[in-house]
């Protein structure tokens, strides 16, 4: 027996099933947008459901990565207004594929007016959305004050956890190695407060490869010892064998730095560093059998 034979109210439960099928992980897409045809097809629809539907299929194209259509349909659940959650999500749908389409300008006036009460649920997936926005159109200084915004707004939630990932990407991409590294440790801090380990906004290898490359870039600059901050991370976020593997990696960078440094140290000194080096070293091969073990 069909759904349509099962349920009186056709319309309603083709909506939800299409919904349903969307939301799922990973979502059934092909299910989805079969139903979601069908349930745009009749012809006695309010504008509501009709709002309503293409809000579905909006969500339906992102996922399935027509990027056309779903700009199409987002800017169909707008048109039909009011203010509201439903717009609120079509908004950042919309946001989404442009910005995947490459057009950052275009998804950056999308979000400008977005931020509202209005948008209820939606207002902080739309403010860190608006930020980041900021961040792809090229305006840092815009991007930094609506990350930090985001955090203070909503402390605490996945938004504020993405805004701090965000920050943090931003601040190296720019070159500031300090403040991102301080970045990461309020998101690490936060992460480990909540018990957290991922988020929607955020994969965990992303977090470990940005960690990994501060990490290495201030252990190249000062010869600091980055590997130990490294491995504050690494008690919050060793969940799979490839942060092991950048955290040996990190190892052997400190070792190869220190054998560097011998050429200008006075022999005094050689005794010490040389510790210093076969420890990095018996460090860095501990801890590549670690890879090893978790991988087997």
């Amino acid at each position: 027996t069909s759904l349509l034979d099962r349920f009186p109210d056709q319309k309603e439960v083709l909506l939800a099933a299409s919904v349903a099928h969307s939301s799922t992980r990973p979502p059934s897409t092909d299910t989805a947008y079969e139903l979601i045809e069908r349930y745009l097809s009749y012809e006695d629809l309010t504008p509501r459901q009709v709002q309503l539907g293409y809000l579905a299929k909006a969500r339906t194209d992102l996922a399935q990565e027509r990027l056309q259509p779903a700009e199409e349909s987002a800017r169909k659940v707008l048109a039909a207004g009011p203010d509201g959650e439903v717009v609120a999500e079509g908004t950042l749908i919309l946001s989404k594929a442009l910005a995947a389409l490459g057009d950052f300008e275009r998804s950056l006036d999308v979000l400008r007016n977005s931020v509202s009460p209005e948008a209820g649920r939606f207002e902080a997936p739309l403010m860190l959305a608006r930020a980041v926005a900021f961040a792809q159109a090229g305006f840092f200084d815009e991007a930094r004050k609506a990350l930090d915004a985001t955090i203070f707004r909503f402390p605490g939630t996945a938004e504020a956890l993405g805004a701090r990932y965000h920050l943090a990407r931003l601040l190296y991409e720019k070159g500031q190695l300090q403040a991102a590294k301080d970045a990461l440790i309020s998101l690490l801090d936060d992460m480990s407060a909540q018990e957290i380990i991922k988020t929607a906004y955020f994969d965990v290898d992303d977090l470990a490869q940005l960690w990994f490359s501060v990490g290495r870039e201030i252990l190249d600059k000062d010869g600091s010892k980055a590997v130990h901050e490294y491995h504050l991370a690494a008690l919050v976020l060793m969940t799979e064998g490839r942060l092991l593997y950048f955290d040996a990696i990190l190892y052997l960078r400190e070792a190869e730095l220190l054998e560097k440094s011998l050429l200008g140290l006075p022999k005094t000194q050689y005794a010490e560093v040389s510790e210093q080096i076969k420890r990095a070293y018996l460090e860095a091969g501990k801890t590549f059998a670690r890879v090893l073990e978790t991988s087997s």
